[in-house]
């Protein structure tokens, strides 16, 4: 059995094999990928920012302790 160096190309049809539906989901994951960041960003900006005061009150990894320089 021959090995494989990284920086050989691997036979696909062999070494990842895949079926029909396989090719569908990827083809779908490519196709529903967000590709422009100004997109992701407006879509981001479409949820409603939490109120200051839910913010505050949140705990950070530590507990409630501020954080101190």
């Amino acid at each position: 059995m021959k090995s494989n160096k990284s920086s050989e190309l691997h036979e696909l049809d062999r070494d990842l094999p895949t079926g029909p539906a396989d090719i569908a989901a990827l083809r779908r994951a490519r196709r529903d990928t967000i590709r422009d960041l100004k997109l992701y960003f407006e879509f981001l900006a479409g949820f409603p920012a939490p109120p200051a005061r839910e913010l505050i009150s949140r705990k950070g990894p530590a507990g409630p302790t501020p954080f101190e320089l």
